[in-house]
């Protein structure tokens, strides 16, 4: 008799069994915690190097080689991925799950000395930073104040994210909420025609003086960098400065035909 007819034959114990299968599978469910999304920490870590007017093809054969280099010969290295830009190049580096955070930071930043080496001189000193897989944080904080200016409130805000992220326990501290300074500049009619000045004009005037104007390259022994003259509005100094038009009496500057205030970007 096999173990089909023994079952047929002794029907009650074999539903008896099966019943006792299914409640303890039911009650063991009850009792696993199940996460959709667990939290599984995936140790990546970034490289950052900037070296100012270095080209993207330079920069790949004296940045990115020397560090593709020496962080694919680390042990644990799941995927590494490295771009050259204008000006600097990264690497990001993943690791198999099971190597340590700690460790994995330390590989890192020793393979980038060893790459340091064939660097060019004026090379700025390489960033590398530990990245974080989950988006979600950990503890998020909320700030208001009905007597203090908006201003105010991120120059504090912004103050605690830099103590905050000063503390050796905390990868990174995002800032959510804040709205990006600017310089308002109000057309006046009336000095416009007095200065025989149209709107078209300022806005001319303005573009033409916040471009970043290449000028050529720069060839040396170490490769080719690209040569460019900044003219850049960078504050609001710049903006009342700015020289719109050329007279017998001297240089109408944007001030003399705008009201110009610092303010803050509609929220989107």
């Amino acid at each position: 008799m096999n173990f089909l007819e023994r079952a047929i034959s002794h029907s009650r114990a074999t539903v008896s069994l099966l019943l006792f299968v299914l409640i303890a599978g039911v009650f063991a469910r009850s009792w696993i915690s199940v996460d959709l999304n667990p939290n599984v920490s995936v140790p990546y870590v970034m490289v950052m190097v900037t070296h100012q007017g270095i080209s993207p093809e330079d920069a790949n054969r004296l940045l990115v080689k020397p560090l593709e280099t020496e962080l694919k010969s680390l042990d644990g290295v799941e995927e590494l991925t490295a771009q050259a830009r204008e000006g600097s190049a990264f690497a990001i580096v993943e690791f198999e799950p099971e190597i340590d955070v700690d460790a994995a930071l330390a590989d890192v930043r020793e393979a980038v000395s060893r790459a340091k080496a064939e660097f060019p001189d004026d090379t700025d000193e390489p960033l590398v930073k530990e990245m974080s897989a989950s988006p979600e944080p950990t503890v998020v904080i909320t700030f208001s104040g009905d007597q203090l200016t908006e201003r105010e409130l991120f120059h504090i805000v912004r103050q605690l994210r830099q103590d905050v992220e000063a503390l050796p326990e905390i990868l990174e501290a995002n800032l959510s909420g804040d709205r990006e300074e600017v310089v308002e500049v109000l057309l006046d009619p009336s000095r416009l025609e007095h200065y025989n000045l149209t709107a078209e004009e300022l806005l001319k005037s303005v573009s033409a003086n916040n471009l970043l104007i290449p000028s050529g390259e720069y060839d040396t022994a170490r490769g080719r960098f690209g040569v460019k003259v900044p003219g850049l509005i960078e504050d609001r100094e710049d903006v009342i400065n700015l020289p719109v038009k050329f007279n017998a009496d001297g240089v109408v500057t944007l001030s003399d035909v705008t009201d110009i205030r610092r303010t803050f970007k509609d929220r989107s």
